[in-house]
């Protein structure tokens, strides 16, 4: 903690805001004691709120608290989200999804994947397989065609962790084409996906039987896919 506040170096507070956010993490599985934890979250809080501090150790300490509860992670998430500063909103979308909160945050990380901001793009596709947001499923599929090859792994990753058949036969779709730069990061996807099991309801993410959209990567799904 005392790291955070009295080093001289901006790369070390840096460091301690990251370091400071695995006790947060650890509090919130309750692997260390509530007491333990409780002056770590007053010190991020208080980074955070320093308006003389750099930008990036305020915007490290709140990915930090993005892995408390939910009550007491949104409104600084809010409040990073509405700022000024394109790292700062970077940083509330890479909360959003420590947060595990796809009720409050799942609607916007997907609006954020339309970003014309390639850096924006990634975080809210990392951030919908963090929360598994299943309604993102069409839209990650669509960014696997992204300008920005971050994005396209970002969106990979994400379909590995949200799982489900969709995902699964966009994986494969991947493998099977000349996206060589994916493959890699399809298979390790799909070794997530089948280690989770697949047990989640994705009827919210079901395609229309009239939809008529290019198939990503020029793969056509199976005639009774939805059947």
């Amino acid at each position: 903690i005392l790291k955070l506040f009295s080093d001289p170096s901006e790369t070390v507070r840096i460091a301690a805001a990251g370091a400071l956010g695995r006790f947060v993490y650890a509090g919130e599985l309750e692997d260390i004691p509530a007491s333990k934890v409780a002056p770590v979250i007053k010190a991020l809080k208080a980074a955070y709120a320093n308006p003389a501090e750099t930008l990036d150790v305020r915007r490290r300490a709140l990915e930090a608290l993005g892995f408390l509860g939910y009550d007491e992670v949104g409104s600084l998430i809010r409040q990073g989200y509405q700022a000024p500063e394109l790292p700062m909103r970077l940083s509330a979308v890479f909360a959003m999804g420590r947060s595990a909160d796809d009720e409050q945050w799942g609607e916007t990380v997907v609006r954020e994947l339309n970003s014309s901001e390639p850096e924006m793009r990634f975080e809210a596709a990392r951030a919908c397989g963090e929360l598994e947001y299943a309604p993102a499923v069409r839209r990650l599929a669509e960014l696997l065609d992204d300008v920005d090859e971050n994005v396209q792994q970002a969106a990979v990753w994400s379909l590995g962790q949200i799982g489900g058949d969709k995902a699964r036969q966009l994986l494969q779709a991947i493998l099977q084409s000349n996206a060589d730069h994916l493959h890699e990061d399809a298979e390790a996807a799909l070794d997530e996906l089948e280690f989770k099991g697949n047990n989640l309801d994705f009827t919210l993410m079901d395609f229309e039987d009239d939809d008529e959209d290019e198939w990503v990567l020029d793969q056509d799904p199976d005639d009774d896919e939805d059947a």
